[in-house]
C-alpha cells in the first residue's frame, strides 16, 4: 500500500529473522532435545510520528539488531501449544513461559499525528497490515507482514496420513517442508491508563495469527493427520488423546481506506490507542512460537530458518 505523504498516517515494519536449530525427535511428542534460537535479526521503521518502545520509557523512530538482544540471548524455541494466544504448555500440558520456549515480549506504540478524519467513528488503532510471502518476506525493501522459511528436504521413513485422505508411504519423494507452516504470532491488547501513563489489564481476547502462505487453518491446529499421524506410525500408535480445541485464527489482514485513514474492517486490530497528554498510546504483548499440534510440525523442521516481517499501520478503527 503506498500512502500519500499529505496523509498523517504511522506505520512500522518489523522484521523476524529466527533460525531454529537442532532437530529434535518427534518434536512436539518428545520434547527431549530443546531446540536454540542462535541468530535473531530484526529492525523496526517508523514513519509520519510513530515511535515504538520495549519500556515505555526509552522510545525510538527505529530499533536494530541490538535493541533486541535483551530477549534474544539465550533465546529457545520449543513446539508448545496455546489455545488463546496469551497461555502456553507443553505436550504435558505443564505451563511454559516467553523467554525459555517461545519468544515473547511487550511493544508499545505511541502516535503524535492523527487527524480529524482518522477519528470519524471516536477511536483510532494500531492494525497489522498487508500480508506479504515468499521472498517478498525476506526482502529488505518490500514492506508488509508474513512469513516464510528456508525449507527442509525431508522424506517418510515410515507410511502415514499426511493429510485428510491422502497418505505418505516409503516411495513418497523427497519433498521440502517448511518451520514456517507451523508458525503462530499472537497479539494481546492492554488498556491504557492515561493516569499511571501505562498499559493496564488486559482487554478481549488475543488475536491469533498464521502468518504464512496459508489461506486457510485445515491442517493448523488438532487433525489426527500430518504430524500426530507420522509420530503415531513411528511409535506403533503410542499416542491416543489428541488437543482438538485450538484458538480461533486469522489468515488474512485488514485493509484501510486511503483516502479517509479507517479501516475498513477490524479483523488485525491489535490495539485501541488513547490520548495521553496530547498523544496517543497503546501496549501489545506479542508471542511467536511453532504450534505443537499443527499438522507441519514434523521434527525436521527445526532444522528450517524462520523470517517474519510485521507493518502495522494506525488508522481509525471501522465502525
Amino acid at each position: 500500500m503506498k500512502i500519500s505523504r499529505k496523509i498523517f498516517i504511522s506505520m512500522i515494519a518489523v522484521i523476524f529473522a529466527v533460525i531454529a536449530l537442532g532437530a529434535s525427535t518427534f518434536a512436539w511428542f518428545n520434547l527431549t532435545t530443546t531446540n536454540t534460537i542462535n541468530d535473531v535479526s530484526m529492525s523496526v521503521r517508523t514513519e509520519y510520528g510513530l515511535e515504538v518502545s520495549f519500556d515505555n520509557v526509552n522510545w525510538k523512530s527505529s530499533l536494530k539488531d541490538t535493541d533486541f538482544d535483551f530477549w534474544t540471548d539465550g533465546q529457545k524455541l520449543d513446539s508448545v501449544t496455546s489455545t488463546d494466544g496469551k497461555t502456553f504448555t507443553d505436550k504435558s500440558k505443564a505451563d511454559v513461559t516467553g523467554g525459555s520456549t517461545y519468544v515473547h515480549f511487550a511493544l508499545y506504540f505511541r502516535a503524535e499525528y492523527i487527524t480529524h478524519n482518522m477519528l470519524t467513528n471516536g477511536h483510532v488503532g494500531v492494525y497489522l497490515v498487508d500480508k506479504i510471502s515468499g521472498a517478498d518476506v525476506t526482502d529488505a525493501v518490500t514492506d508488509g507482514t508474513g512469513i516464510t522459511s528456508t525449507g527442509v528436504s525431508w522424506s517418510p521413513d515410515v507410511p502415514f496420513e499426511y493429510s485428510d485422505g491422502v497418505n505418505y508411504d516409503l516411495s513418497t519423494p523427497e519433498a521440502t517442508y517448511y518451520a514456517a507452516s507451523a508458525a503462530r504470532l499472537s497479539t494481546e491488547s492492554f488498556g491504557w491508563d492515561a493516569v499511571a501513563h501505562d498499559g493496564s489489564s488486559s482487554v478481549g481476547v488475543p488475536s491469533v495469527f498464521d502468518l504464512s502462505d496459508a489461506t486457510s487453518v485445515s491442517r493448523g491446529y488438532g487433525y489426527t493427520y500430518g504430524a500426530f499421524a507420522y509420530y503415531n506410525a513411528k511409535m506403533d500408535n503410542s499416542l491416543n488423546d489428541i488437543e482438538s480445541t485450538g484458538p480461533s485464527t486469522i489468515t488474512t489482514l485488514s485493509t484501510i481506506n486511503a483516502t479517509t485513514v479507517i479501516a475498513n474492517d477490524n479483523t488485525s486490530l491489535i490495539c485501541t490507542l488513547v490520548e495521553d497528554d496530547g498523544m496517543y498510546y497503546g501496549k501489545v504483548n506479542i508471542a511467536l512460537w511453532l504450534e505443537g499440534w499443527d499438522g507441519d510440525c514434523f521434527d525436521a523442521v527445526f532444522d528450517d530458518e524462520v523470517t517474519s516481517k510485521l507493518k502495522f499501520i494506525v488508522a481509525g478503527i471501522a465502525a
